[in-house]
């Protein structure tokens, strides 16, 4: 199996497979990608996951994609690992990627605790923060523009249930700006009126 994925779904990727360790469910989230992704190689794609006995046909497909950044080899515990490629397992060792916040509940006091920092001269270390995932409670404007005036980041706010995801999400950065509760329907998820006609 392989397959390419557009840019805004590398980060809720990487966040959902670090917190995933059965392998049943694994491969569930690798069939739902899977569906994600419009076409086999997408020009743009910056991220392709493939199994190993795939290796020689991505390595050929590599001079198609000019932005990819990584070719993450999916695997089981000592399958070879193209000198190109990245190990997934490997990956996630070194970055151990944090689980979600639930919207203003965390993030107002992740706000007050920087600003804190900052008025000491003690500023905390953002360099390696790139992205903050919430989800489960609404997060607010002002609570997202607060942690945007520490760092220019990807604040990715998902809408879903227990029981699916995908639902929606926002992304806001300082450029794109950081409205409340304003998301963009996943590709998969529908709205429908009191007549159960799809609501445009």
């Amino acid at each position: 199996m392989t397959w390419s994925l557009p840019d805004r779904f590398l980060g809720p990727v990487f966040n959902s497979w670090a917190e995933t360790k059965d392998a049943a469910a694994r491969y569930q989230l690798l069939l739902g990608l899977f569906e994600l992704a419009d076409r086999p190689w997408n020009a743009d794609a910056k991220a392709v996951f493939f199994s190993p006995e795939l290796a020689d046909r991505v390595d050929e497909a590599r001079a198609d994609l000019p932005l990819l950044r990584a070719a993450i080899c999916v695997g089981e515990p000592g399958d070879p690992v193209p000198d190109w490629a990245l190990d997934y397992e490997q990956l996630i060792d070194d970055h151990d990627p944090a689980p979600p916040i639930v919207g203003d509940a965390f993030g107002w006091p992740m706000a007050e605790a920087l600003d804190a920092a900052a008025a000491r001269g003690e500023p905390y270390d953002l360099s390696s923060v790139f992205m903050v995932m919430s989800s489960g409670v609404i997060w607010s404007q002002p609570v997202k523009e607060a942690l945007l005036a520490h760092k220019d980041m990807k604040l990715v706010d998902s809408l879903g249930t227990s029981e699916g995801t995908g639902t929606g999400m926002r992304i806001s950065d300082r450029k794109g700006g950081s409205a409340t509760a304003r998301f963009t329907l996943g590709e998969n998820a529908a709205v429908f009126d009191e007549d159960g006609q799809p609501s445009h």
